[in-house]
């Protein structure tokens, strides 16, 4: 507290008081921060396309996805097209995959968001700086590693099944915005670890809690079992949204909370001074 009692002291002698906001202008602050951060998510993604890179990349995109291969074999954890050949055959359990794969991505974290900001406003922060770092730490991975999904590897004989439903799958993630080599972390799977961590810190039944931790969990079958991605990523995804979570919980710590407890202070002080 002293050190914002200090900062008090340097600002002007009458500090103005705070003017409240309506709810309304902070609603369209967050909606412009979240469509700046999917815009330069989705133009950084859709730039390797559009400079026409993809198949500059191609060649170490496929290098890396075996290097990946290598690893996962050497720890006995290659599994991928044994479970997906699990499912291909069925088709129900193969669209419920697919499912899971489109809508508990975009459409989830829409919901999620709208949920938190209207109900938990307080921690609505948190969540959606953990998510603008983490998609930032992909960025650079998808641009220092890029990795070919098991769909596109030749000679793995994977079958992708998003494709079979591609109208819908193509209007939930428009192929404009889309690398075909960013296998490298599954943010699929980190991104829904953080509202799966959000619906388990926040909702208030524990069935829902439970299914919040869930969800990551089936995403990282539905990457897989989809073409989509190894378990490599899907551990990386999770490392880095973790990393994010980690990152946004320093900012609120040592950014907000400093940077509130000056307001406070001088909220605090111009009100002594009306009243003396």
């Amino acid at each position: 507290m002293s050190s914002a009692v200090e900062e008090i002291e340097r600002l002007p002698e009458r500090i103005p008081p705070p003017k409240g906001n309506p709810w309304y202008r902070d609603a369209l602050w967050q909606l412009f921060v979240a469509t700046c951060g999917y815009i330069v998510y989705s133009l950084s993604v859709g730039a390797v396309q559009w400079a026409g890179a993809t198949k500059g990349r191609e060649s170490a995109a496929i290098l890396n996805a075996n290097y990946v291969i290598d690893l996962e074999r050497w720890l006995g954890v290659f599994v991928e097209h044994r479970l997906q050949s699990l499912v291909v055959d069925n088709n129900i359990l193969m669209q419920a995959f697919n499912a899971v794969y489109m809508w508990a991505h975009l459409p989830l974290i829409i919901a999620i968001a709208v949920w938190l900001y209207v109900r938990h406003r307080p921690h609505f922060r948190l969540t959606r700086n953990a998510v603008l770092i983490s998609g930032a730490i992909a960025l650079v991975a998808f641009q220092i590693f890029p990795v070919a999904p098991p769909r596109l590897v030749p000679g793995l004989n994977f079958v992708d099944t998003a494709a079979k439903v591609s109208g819908v799958y193509d209007t939930v993630e428009p192929k404009v915005f889309f690398n075909p080599y960013a296998a490298v972390p599954s943010m699929h799977v980190g991104w829904v670890l953080l509202m799966g961590l959000t619906v388990w810190q926040y909702a208030g039944r524990r069935r829902i809690a439970w299914l919040g931790l869930a969800l990551p969990a089936f995403m990282a079958f539905a990457v897989i079992i989809t073409g989509n991605h190894y378990i490599f990523d899907a551990i990386t995804g999770v490392a880095a949204s973790l990393v994010g979570l980690a990152a946004a919980q320093f900012a609120e710590t040592h950014l907000y909370l400093g940077r509130s407890a000056v307001g406070r202070a001088a909220q605090q002080s111009w009100a002594a001074e009306r009243a003396g």
